[in-house]
């Protein structure tokens, strides 16, 4: 069975939290939807190439036990902190590039782009974590999902 993460992450980013932040970023819904679609696949592969291990589970599942998917829209940045430091070390020094990328080809500020891969860290992150603990998952079953979402673009 095959899993997308892309996929489950639509619910989470429906229309309205597309116009709300558009309207929180004072940007275009369309450069809002048009950023959200580059920065996801991004995520997804910076979250495939993490060390699986049961201290990851751990903090996947915490993660969505706490409510980071609580408030999505709402939300100007994320307020994160373990979520950047689990994901963003892998995307390090491309940030300055990914955001100046995103906001060239969407039209948006470059605080925007930076604002919504926070955003979307939280959301890729919580419904992976929400994955995990609805299908009580272990660390074999969460490797072979990471490992189908790698390869789609190179970080």
């Amino acid at each position: 069975m095959s899993i997308n993460i892309t996929e489950l992450c639509k619910p989470f980013l429906p229309l309205s939290v597309i116009a709300q932040k558009a309207v929180q970023l004072k940007e275009s819904e369309e450069g809002i939807f048009c950023a959200i679609e580059k920065i996801q696949p991004i995520i997804i592969e910076s979250i495939a190439q993490l060390k699986v291990d049961n201290q990851l589970l751990g903090q996947l599942i915490s993660f969505y036990q706490n409510g980071i998917l609580n408030g999505i829209g709402s939300r100007n940045v994320s307020s994160h902190d373990e979520v950047y430091q689990l994901i963003h070390p892998l995307l390090l020094n491309k940030i300055p590039e990914i955001v100046h990328s995103i906001s060239e080809e969407c039209k948006i500020k470059k605080e925007s782009a930076l604002a919504l891969l926070s955003l979307i860290s939280d959301v890729c992150i919580g419904v992976l974590g929400k994955l995990i603990t609805q299908n009580e998952m272990k660390t074999e079953d969460v490797e072979v999902i990471l490992s189908q979402q790698k390869g789609f673009i190179k970080i």
